[in-house]
C-alpha cells in the first residue's frame, strides 16, 4: 500500500526499485521507472555480496 501523496507517483504497471534499511519501517531507497533504477544498479551490485546471509523479515 502506498500512500497518495507519496513521490515519485507510482502507476499500475511502473518498475519501481524500493530499499529499506535493517530495523526501519521506510524505504532511504524510492526509485521509479528503468533510467532511475538503471542510476543506482551499480551501488545495489556492489552491496549485494555483503548481504549474504541476511533474511528478508
Amino acid at each position: 500500500m502506498v500512500e497518495r501523496d507519496v513521490d515519485p507517483l507510482v502507476a499500475e504497471g511502473d518498475h519501481v526499485l524500493v530499499g529499506i534499511p535493517a530495523g526501519s519501517d521506510s524505504p532511504d531507497v524510492w526509485a521509479v521507472g528503468e533510467a532511475e533504477i538503471a542510476a543506482g544498479r551499480s551501488a545495489l551490485a556492489r552491496a549485494l555480496p555483503g548481504a549474504d546471509g541476511a533474511a528478508c523479515e
